[in-house]
């Protein structure tokens, strides 16, 4: 993991490009990556799950679901999560309008205008042609009923092409998958690796920035962060409570409880995975001493 002040260096000054105004390099889509590495450092995705994603299966900052809230919750499908079990996970509004939208306003649309003149359907090997049909099912040409977007395998997700409406011509498709490369295909696990890796290079040699961040550490950062405040905010609450817990109880309250809420939404099959990253945590022994002395308070009447 890294901290959450060295994420936002390497978001500004290298997925962004803050830190090439010097003409070191031009980063062509850099708000495509900037939202991609907030999506996985927000929601603690995994690489592939966030690469299959389509457009339209992230929640747009005027969505219903985002009214009076600061998130949401949003529903990964089973066939693109490890262990092929569906699973929710938070989003937030900010990373929706600071993030997702700009680029799917922005450079997104700029990505599909390019790959259309490129020849668009043409360029796909075996396209899967479909038409969007409401309730987040889609109409594949050539069968008869549609299907939802959550059955769709990840290959199908790669080479599913959406058109407007039904009757469109094939000239008006776009690429459903929401994250696109600079020819228009579907960005692949692979290629994000790449990106990061290139990135977190250039930051090291040409600034003197010892930042060496994956995918998989935005996950990292995330479980971290939320251990960390999650368990705080037992603690506190803890602290509140006039009546005394056993100490089981305050164990599973201060402990279980968000240990148990973090490996949900990492989609861990057993919470052992997800408790290696209490040993991460900054503040570990200030946490303990907290939940200690909270301990030994509510015992005290006992003795």
């Amino acid at each position: 993991m890294i901290p959450l002040e060295d994420y936002v260096l390497f978001r500004d000054q290298g997925l962004l490009g803050g830190g090439y105004a010097n003409g070191i390099t031009h980063r062509r889509n850099p708000m495509r990556d900037a939202a991609f590495a907030e999506l996985l450092v927000t929601t603690g995705v995994r690489l592939e799950e966030g690469a299959s994603l389509l457009i339209g299966e992230l929640p747009t900052t005027n969505a219903r679901v985002f009214h009076g809230c600061r998130s949401t919750m949003i529903d990964l499908p089973a066939r693109i999560t490890k262990g092929r079990k569906p699973r929710s996970v938070p989003f937030p509004r900010r990373v929706a309008s600071n993030f997702i939208d700009a680029y799917i306003r922005e450079e997104r649309s700029q990505l599909v205008d390019r790959w259309r003149r490129a020849g668009g359907v043409r360029t796909m090997r075996q396209p899967l042609i479909g038409t969007l049909a409401g309730g987040q099912r889609v109409l594949i040409k050539g069968e008869r009923r549609p299907r939802s977007l959550a059955t769709l395998r990840i290959d199908e997700r790669r080479n599913l092409l959406l058109l407007p409406g039904s009757g469109a011509p094939l000239e008006s498709a776009q690429p459903a998958a929401l994250w696109l490369a600079q020819d228009g295909q579907a960005l692949t696990p692979a290629a994000w690796q790449s990106i990061f890796r290139r990135t977190s290079k250039k930051l090291s040699e040409d600034m003197g920035w010892d930042l060496h961040v994956s995918p998989h550490t935005l996950r990292h950062t995330f479980a971290v962060y939320w251990l960390t405040h999650l368990v705080k905010a037992e603690v506190m609450r803890l602290d509140d409570r006039s009546v005394p817990d056993r100490t089981e109880e305050i164990y599973m309250k201060v402990v279980s409880d968000p240990l148990r809420r973090v490996q949900r939404w990492l989609g861990h099959a057993s919470v052992l995975t997800t408790e290696k990253y209490l040993t991460y945590l900054d503040e570990a022994f200030e946490i303990v001493d907290q939940a200690a002395e909270a301990l030994d308070s509510r015992l005290m009447g006992f003795f």
